[in-house]
């Protein structure tokens, strides 16, 4: 996830993009998260011209995780994963003329670290097992942290 006031800052800059009254639905991210995302990436250097920047992604990622060898691991393959999976979208804009790509890759990459967590920090719970359960039939993380759960 970026810092606290990246998220802020884009979300400033797009306050038209107001979430909607339902959840989106399982596969689709919500409105305006390709718009927040590309902003996200762009101020991170990891976005240019709508191509990510898939080693600069994995430099930011690894400065927040710190020192666990299994999160770094954790890290590259998530980010691989996720390069992969969004590769196809290319330069590829929405109907608000942002990155398709960047939506999708910063929707792809928490799920993926969230639903593989390493064994050693996942905390077995009802909540955890529920909410891995969630995303593992195609549903939105953003979904998790909305009042639509």
């Amino acid at each position: 996830m970026p810092p606290r006031e990246q998220f802020a800052a884009c979300m400033q800059k797009f306050p038209s993009l107001t979430p909607p009254a339902s959840p989106p639905t399982p596969g689709s991210p919500p409105p305006g998260a390709n718009c927040i995302a590309e902003c996200i990436l762009t101020q991170q250097g990891a976005i240019s011209n709508g191509v990510i920047n898939k080693d600069a992604v994995l430099s930011q990622l690894l400065s927040l995780i710190g020192s666990s060898n299994d999160w770094k691991a954790l890290a590259k393959t998530s980010v691989d994963t996720c390069f992969s999976q969004v590769s196809s979208l290319g330069t590829q804009k929405d109907n608000n003329g942002c990155s398709s790509a960047a939506g999708a890759f910063l929707e792809c990459l928490p799920t993926d670290m969230f639903k593989n967590c390493p064994p050693s920090s996942w905390t077995a719970s009802a909540e955890c097992d529920q909410q891995k359960a969630f995303l593992a039939k195609g549903c939105s993380v953003m979904a998790l942290i909305s009042p639509h759960k």
